[in-house]
């Protein structure tokens, strides 16, 4: 698939996967109205990593009352044992997040971690944020909003990895 108008996010989002492999990851928030191409931008990337880069990619539930770290339990095969029984046992969302964190710096390679529509789990993670960087300045920007294609209709968004 061809993304119109997209190259500057995707190049700032492949700098950010770069910096990872080289072992100064980041967390990268991308926002962008409905239907404006965030997905397919994260598709595109995906296809790009690396092979060294492990992809895993979760998804949030547009559910009032979601999948409990519904979005972990899609990657937790990705990443290790140890997580997966976490999830398995019913650990606490902070017990499993320290997991995944430790997963992520042990595991072989980078890791290209995907939460797609995390606005529909803001109520359930609230604690995530603890686990961030204390500074915020390890949260990379530079792909920041996807803004709507010119003419203001919005780009194709296509269906990314579920």
């Amino acid at each position: 698939m061809q993304l119109l108008e997209r190259a500057d996010g995707l190049e700032a989002l492949e700098g950010h996967l770069g910096e990872a492999v080289r072992g100064r990851g980041c967390l990268v928030l991308l926002r962008g109205e409905a239907g404006v191409g965030k997905t397919a931008v994260v598709q595109a990337l995906a296809e790009r990593a690396p092979e060294r880069v492990r992809v895993l990619i979760g998804q949030c539930d547009p559910l009032s009352t979601p999948r409990p770290l519904g979005p972990l339990a899609d990657v937790a095969t990705g990443l290790g044992r140890e997580v997966e029984e976490a999830l398995a046992a019913g650990a606490g969302g902070p017990a499993v997040f320290r997991l995944l964190l430790h997963a992520m710096r042990q595991g072989p390679g980078a890791v290209l971690l995907v939460f797609e529509d995390v606005h529909w789990a803001r109520r359930h993670l609230r604690f995530a944020p603890v686990y961030g960087p204390a500074d915020r300045s390890d949260v990379g920007d530079a792909a920041g909003d996807l803004p709507r294609r010119r003419g203001g209709a919005a780009a194709p968004a296509g269906r990314g990895p579920r």
